[in-house]
């Protein structure tokens, strides 16, 4: 898949569901977790994995991106939460300032575990 952005192309190999998720993004800035449900049409748990792994990494060669390629927004009432756990009332956003050292990137299948919500 061919990511563009701060007027640069990366190639990114990843897994089926990522490119799912990323190609939401197609015509639209912002999605809430409901819209990406409902666009995908991936199951929750799925879902909230591929998310994981687009908003928290890991990406490959390591050490060599800054940033990742999507934005979790958390709402208000929950401003002040840290942790990595995907919530119904989150929104995503594709981080336009995204920078990585090298053109080819890989976004391994990870089986992440997600955080208690």
């Amino acid at each position: 898949m061919v990511f563009r952005c701060a007027g640069k192309s990366y190639t990114i190999t990843l897994p089926t569901q990522a490119a799912v998720v990323l190609s939401a993004f197609n015509s639209v800035d912002t999605l809430s977790y409901a819209e990406l449900k409902l666009t995908t049409n991936m199951d929750e748990l799925m879902l909230k994995r591929t998310l994981c792994l687009l908003c928290f990494g890991p990406y490959q060669p390591r050490g060599s991106c800054t940033g990742r390629l999507l934005i979790r927004t958390v709402a208000t009432e929950r401003e002040h939460v840290t942790d990595q756990a995907i919530y119904d009332t989150d929104s995503f956003s594709v981080n336009m300032q995204f920078k990585c050292k090298t053109i080819r990137i890989t976004i391994p299948n990870v089986n992440i575990r997600l955080p208690a919500t």
